[in-house]
């Protein structure tokens, strides 16, 4: 079995630190589990920015070694770091942020992906920075160790039908009702969360931070069985991005919890605050369409509704759903071969 590529995107005030890590991680190169790259390997006379990006594209699992430098670094967050993102979520590697060095990354892309070492804390924080380490080297062991495993060949499971409901969000049934919390409460997130504090859920247990969530049980007093808070930045920085990497990790967070879940609820995100009610939409859309065809989704979904009080906005919403080569679910007709759609759009 070839080893695992392994690639280093850090920041060169970080050279020690990575040196560290990379001593760690020796018995694993020994034992033909990984061959590590980082920029230093670069021959005299190589073009580096192309070196880096070939070794970039041919990594299996890239390691963010996260601080302060790493994020004020241009290079590192705006080229290395979204394109080792953009591989992650396609499903052609695995990103992996290590925190090196305190610094605040909530917010940041790669906030919702597993960070080492455990509970995130920064390797320079531990009393014994061998066991940091240590804990970041059987992370990635485990890591390796589950993408080198063979797999029999499985059915793919039924993709979820996206369909647009014209109702109010407290009143439909649904296994899963997901808001975002713009670490403030706003239009139907606010809600939401008076009538669950009311039946005593703490309100400190559904203020997620960005990248953060939290799954709750509604207790009767919503018609979805349970409400999934996710942590977004704050409103005026909640852009068509956001908009979109929030569909996307909200499919993520189902699957991680492994909860049954057959019917899920949103709302859409934009409108209300001055963003482009298509655009908003539109981002969304695409944020969900990229978690359904990563397979990054339970199993057991068969259905997403995304819910509208208003009517016109309803039928508004349908219209730019339709535009989609998808199957669409809406007033119970279906078009369209689904999971051939989905291939063909992302």
């Amino acid at each position: 079995m070839k080893p695992l590529k392994l690639f280093y995107s850090y920041s060169h005030k970080d050279e020690e630190l990575r040196k560290e890590l990379e001593n760690h991680l020796s018995i694993l190169k020994r034992q033909g589990v990984v061959s590590q790259w980082y920029d230093r390997n670069i021959e005299a006379g190589a073009e580096w920015a192309a070196e880096i990006d070939d070794k970039l594209d041919e990594a299996d699992v890239i390691l963010l070694l996260v601080s302060a430098d790493f994020l004020a670094s241009d290079y590192c967050y705006s080229k290395e770091m979204r394109r080792a993102l953009e591989r992650h979520r396609k499903g052609d590697a695995t990103v992996i942020p290590v925190i090196l060095r305190p610094v605040d990354w909530q917010g940041a892309p790669f906030a919702h992906l597993q960070a080492l070492p455990k509970d995130a804390r920064p390797v320079t924080l531990w009393a014994n920075r061998d066991e940091a380490y240590t804990n970041v080297a059987r992370g990635i062991r485990l890591l390796c160790q589950k993408l080198q495993r063979p797999t029999s060949e499985k059915p793919k499971p039924s993709l979820p039908d996206i369909q647009i409901l014209c109702d109010d969000v407290t009143d439909v049934k649904c296994d899963v009702l997901i808001v975002k919390y713009a670490q403030a409460n706003y239009g139907v997130d606010a809600v939401v969360s008076k009538l669950l504090v009311k039946a005593g859920v703490s309100s400190k247990k559904i203020q997620p931070l960005p990248g953060k969530y939290s799954l709750v049980e509604s207790n009767g007093v919503l018609s979805p069985t349970s409400v999934l808070f996710v942590g977004v930045l704050e409103l005026n920085r909640f852009d068509y991005g956001q908009i979109r990497e929030f569909g996307n990790y909200t499919l993520q967070v189902l699957a991680r919890e492994r909860t049954p879940v057959r019917h899920a609820c949103l709302t859409m995100h934009g409108a209300g605050y001055g963003l482009d009610e298509r655009e908003s939409f539109l981002a969304l859309l695409a944020g969900l369409f990229e978690g359904i065809k990563e397979g990054a989704f339970p199993p057991s979904l068969e259905r997403i509704s995304v819910v509208e009080r208003n009517s016109a906005r309803a039928k508004r919403l349908s219209k730019i759903l339709s535009e989609f080569d998808s199957q669409v679910t809406l007033a119970g007709k279906s078009t369209g071969s689904k999971r051939a759609a989905f291939e063909k759009q992302f």
